[in-house]
């Protein structure tokens, strides 16, 4: 089989609150910047609004590769 990629994208503000809500994560919220400015997104990947719900981000996948 090839070989797919599924981008959950989300924006700056939602890395930062979503970070914040994971009290003692080894990642430090003074990296998001520089995390944000170095991200590539993937070519050729499936992009998905990371902010819906994991059920519709499953369906759509689903949709995409036939599954």
């Amino acid at each position: 089989g090839r070989l797919v990629f599924v981008h959950l994208a989300i924006d700056r503000a939602t890395a930062a609150a979503r970070l914040l809500d994971r009290p003692g994560h080894f990642f430090p919220p003074a990296l998001l910047d520089s995390q944000f400015a170095a991200l590539e997104p993937p070519r050729d990947a499936l992009v998905l609004d990371g902010t819906r719900p994991v059920a519709e981000l499953v369906d759509a996948a689903r949709a995409r590769f036939g599954r």
